[in-house]
């Protein structure tokens, strides 16, 4: 029989699987190998499936109650992700890691090897890595916020990732094409750290702990999640003309390097930013859509442990953005 330890102590194995996640074709074939894995090893652990929004957090904190070391597995996107670890929050003897079943699943991306998540074996045999957090206002986010026309296209894209045949990064092109015919630009004041606001007319703002979001986009390639430090990509206003170029250097992480577009560009390493509006414009936290006109998004520093897949950790930097990947 193996033991599963951490520092020596028994670990308890949790696998919250949400069903709904992705288009919900993956979780029975999951659950078949989570349990083969597991018994194959003679781990303690539980398979619970997730009820509604919020209920992942719900049960982790009942788990947690008891205060012996546990592996929290959240299977589903970054969503998902985003509850366990909130549910985990305070409670120093916990892990999580992501088997990621999503649309987007995004927050792997960020990774080596991100393919390995997938893998049951892999992830038993994770290793403990420190790993930032950001708070939104009152609620928080593993990934990335963003604002404007991005928070409005993933918003969008709900409309698409249902329908039979399309992916996630499908579905985010469609709601891209449909947000183009829509009015462009926010004239919103934006403020990084302490220093003095700028009102600005902008097409997004993106505040970032890990690179990726809506499917493949490298919105902060030089972003980091243990580092401390908040990452904040702005764009001004564009026309549609300008847009369309704009996007295929931004999906690849090259916006920031690439002439003709830097002049819209705006990337600061800060600890928060603050955008306020007159009017309340849409935001997304880790795939889930809100409205406020006051937003301010700081960065917890290792405020979670991550378990993730040996050789996972290391990621090369990118030879067009010369961007540095975590765990370099």
């Amino acid at each position: 029989m193996q033991i599963s330890l951490t520092q020596g102590v028994f670990m308890k194995h949790c696998f919250l699987i949400n069903p709904a996640a992705g288009k919900g074709t993956l979780q029975n074939a999951l659950e078949h190998k989570i349990r083969q894995a597991a018994e194959s090893r003679g781990l303690d652990y539980q398979i619970h499936r997730t009820t509604g929004t919020g209920e992942a957090t719900l049960y982790v904190r009942r788990v947690c109650a008891d205060g012996m070391p546990v592996r929290f597995y959240a299977c589903g996107g970054d969503g998902t992700l985003q509850e366990t670890v909130v549910g985990a929050l305070g409670a120093p003897h916990t892990q999580i890691t992501v088997i990621p079943c999503g649309s987007g699943n995004d927050f792997v991306r960020s990774f080596e090897n991100p393919e390995q998540f997938s893998s049951i074996e892999c992830q038993l045999d994770g290793v403990p890595y420190p790993c930032d957090l950001l708070r939104v206002n009152d609620r928080y986010a593993v990934n990335l916020c963003n604002v404007g026309f991005d928070a409005d296209i993933a918003y969008d894209m709900n409309k698409f990732k249902n329908l039979p045949f399309i992916s996630g990064s499908t579905a985010y092109n469609l709601a891209l094409v449909y947000n183009l015919l829509k009015p462009l630009g926010k004239r919103v004041s934006v403020q990084l750290d302490t220093h003095t606001p700028a009102t600005v007319n902008t097409l997004l703002v993106a505040a970032a702990n890990g690179r990726f979001y809506g499917g493949g986009y490298q919105a902060a390639p030089l972003a980091r999640m243990d580092d401390g430090i908040l990452d904040v990509c702005r764009v001004d206003k564009l026309s549609r003309f300008r847009i369309a170029g704009f996007v295929r250097f931004y999906k690849r992480g090259e916006h920031l390097q690439t002439s003709g577009i830097q002049d819209v560009i705006h990337y600061d390493k800060c600890k928060s930013v603050r955008i306020q509006s007159v009017r309340p414009y849409r935001y997304i936290l880790d795939g889930e859509s809100y409205l406020s006109n006051d937003v301010t998004v700081e960065l917890l520093p290792k405020a979670f442990t991550l378990s993730i897949p040996k050789g996972c950790l290391t990621r090369q930097a990118d030879e067009k953005t010369g961007a540095v990947p975590i765990g370099t």
